[in-house]
């Protein structure tokens, strides 16, 4: 059973793509190497030009955009 506030990673990069007016295809691409490493706990998209994720409790900016 998911958490309420877990959301799949179909899902993540369908509400992205909506909130940025991006493709979903530009999104995954940019999103992918962080969906796919198992450190990382947290995507937090915050626009399109600034993306952070969380690995073992610390927050780093990406340097990723859409």
């Amino acid at each position: 059973m998911r958490d309420s506030l877990t959301i799949t990673k179909k899902e993540l990069v369908n509400r992205i793509a909506e909130s940025t007016g991006q493709t979903k295809v530009v999104v995954k691409e940019v999103l992918q190497q962080f969906l796919d490493d198992d450190q990382v706990s947290e995507i937090m998209v915050n626009g399109p030009y600034i993306i952070f994720i969380e690995q073992k409790g610390r927050l780093t900016e990406t340097g990723h955009k859409f």
